[in-house]
């Protein structure tokens, strides 16, 4: 169909407390990744493609009521999408974990190298999700 500007693309929609915004296609397949890991130990995920990190898609983002809000992005995580959404949820009784490069000198190396080395990895995320359910 025709990609709205501004507009976050609902992937996978569950009954869960829990949802990923995943921005980019690598984070994206990553985060399928995730969420079928998960499916197996039977905790639900929601994921949104955020497709677009500028403008935000408020409507979507306020309208949703999962309690735990995890943001996936192959970027530094200062000034990203990840800070964008926390920002845009302060106030709301939700709890943001981002996802990202730290915000420091990214070297030359494999992608997988450069995931594992600067927090986007599948362990992490997982831990981190597996941790919001067992509230």
């Amino acid at each position: 169909g025709e990609v709205e500007i501004g507009k976050f693309e609902l992937l996978h929609s569950t009954m869960s407390d829990i949802i990923i915004y995943a921005a980019g296609e690598r984070c994206i397949k990553l985060a399928q990744k995730v969420v079928d890991i998960l499916h197996k130990e039977a905790i639900e995920v929601s994921l949104v493609n955020a497709r677009f990190a500028k403008p935000l898609d408020l409507e979507m983002l306020n309208g949703r009521n999962e309690r735990y809000v995890i943001t996936m992005e192959d970027n530094v995580l200062l000034g990203g999408m990840g800070s964008a959404i926390a920002q845009a949820l302060a106030g709301s009784g939700k709890t943001v974990y981002s996802f990202g490069y730290r915000d420091s000198f990214i070297p030359h190396g494999s992608v997988g190298e450069l995931s594992d080395e600067f927090g986007l990895n599948v362990q992490d995320i997982l831990s981190c999700i597996r941790n919001c359910h067992a509230r």
